[in-house]
């Protein structure tokens, strides 16, 4: 009798472990960029980090974008698995990272200062040259930068991105901003010929104090 049980046991458990095996759907899913945001970056510890402050050191005006489609259907969450069921509830539930295409990239970048940064750049001027990137795009924390249009020319070549589609980067101006603050405007043109802007927040710039003689 004890040994029926252990049998009866032994199979209730392979098929409860086999059960809670499932097949993820890889097939694609696709998706728009159709929206933009922006928000600032403390880029004055060893690793820059998002902030809420408006305020940055003269030196260490950074900020980051992110890419994405508005309508969140780009979720690989929203696509159902296919769990492989036996009469039995699975013991472990069922994570797949799916695959999505954006159905456009990046082709070019442009960066607008809408507040005087120095005697030499007024308000309007086109300072996209001044900045240098950093992808963070799928978690990534490359430490490489790039000039705006080398980073367009990765974003062409990566079509695919698995979880969500987000692209993702982080900005770094290479002057010192003399004003008392300064505000951006970035505008990113798609391969479709669509274009999406977005503004930073006015941000206070902290300049260095001398000490009293």
């Amino acid at each position: 009798m004890i040994r029926k049980l252990l049998l009866l046991f032994f199979v209730i458990t392979t098929i409860r472990i086999a059960s809670s095996c499932c097949e993820c759907d890889e097939s694609l899913s696709y998706f728009d960029f159709n929206k933009l945001t922006l928000a600032n970056i403390d880029n004055t510890g060893d690793w820059p980090v998002s902030t809420a402050s408006d305020s940055m050191w003269f030196e260490a005006v950074a900020f980051e974008a992110a890419l994405f489609d508005s309508t969140g259907y780009y979720y690989a969450m929203a696509k159902p698995s296919h769990d492989l069921h036996l009469g039995f509830q699975a013991a472990y539930s069922c994570k797949c990272s799916f695959p999505v295409q954006s159905m456009q990239q990046m082709s070019e970048i442009n960066i607008y200062t809408l507040e005087s940064l120095n005697d030499s750049l007024p308000a309007g001027a086109n300072v996209s040259r001044l900045f240098v990137a950093q992808s963070t795009s799928g978690g990534s924390n490359s430490t490489l930068y790039v000039s705006l249009p080398d980073l367009c020319n990765s974003s062409e070549q990566q079509r695919y991105y698995y979880g969500e589609g987000v692209e993702s980067f982080r900005l770094f101006l290479k002057i010192p901003v003399s004003s008392p603050f300064v505000r951006f405007e970035m505008v990113i043109k798609l391969t479709d010929d669509r274009e999406l802007t977005s503004q930073t927040r006015r941000i206070y710039i902290r300049h260095q104090q001398t000490s009293p003689l």
